[in-house]
Parts: structure tokens; sequence; C-alpha cells
């Protein structure tokens, strides 16, 4: 099964583009995938979930492994540096996951 989830959000009075997010659900792996578009070029990012289900891998050929850890809710490694716009893409991707993917 395949979910799609759109998501703009206005910030200061400037739209930020919208995240796109596939959910995959089969027996037993469960998989988010977000598009990241940025200078009209668009980047596919998967996330896994690690086997524990504390910390969430966030993976892109362009900019690397980003480590999400769920207890204390934030980023503790990546590796490749994590530039301001991408961060904050990938904070907003959390925010609405948790908000919309029930199990995420």
């Amino acid at each position: 099964m395949i979910a799609t989830l759109e998501y703009a959000e206005t910030i200061n009075n400037t739209t930020l583009p919208p995240i796109t997010s596939n959910e995959k659900r089969e027996k037993p792996e469960r998989q988010l995938t977000a598009l990241y578009v940025k200078e009209n070029k668009s980047y596919e990012i998967e996330c896994k979930n690690s086997p524990c289900r504390t910390k969430c891998h966030f993976l892109s050929s362009e900019f690397g492994e980003a480590i999400f850890d769920r207890e204390s809710e934030s980023f503790i490694a990546s590796t490749k540096s994590l530039n301001d716009h991408y961060y904050k893409y990938l904070t907003r991707t959390i925010k609405n996951w948790k908000n919309n993917f029930p199990n995420f």
C-alpha cells in the first residue's frame, strides 16, 4: 500500500515548498520516502527505522545519511554536513510525519 501526502507551510509570510511523502507498507518492513526539491531539482529521501525504532535514518544519494534520534528529538549524526535549508526540510518532514502517519 502506498499513501501519498503533500503538505505546504507558511512561516513569516513565506510559503515553503510542499513535503511530498509516500508510505509503503510491506510486511514486515515499513518505509517512508520524501521528495526534497531545491533549485528545480528533486531528490528522493528514504527514511528507515532502526530495528529498535529509536532512530530514523534519512538516506539520500546527494545529501548522504542523517540520523534522527527519537528520544532526544534531534539529529545526532550525518555523513555529510547538513545545510540549513535541508536541515529545516527534514525537521518539517518529521513534524509532518508525526502528525499524519500514526505509526511513525
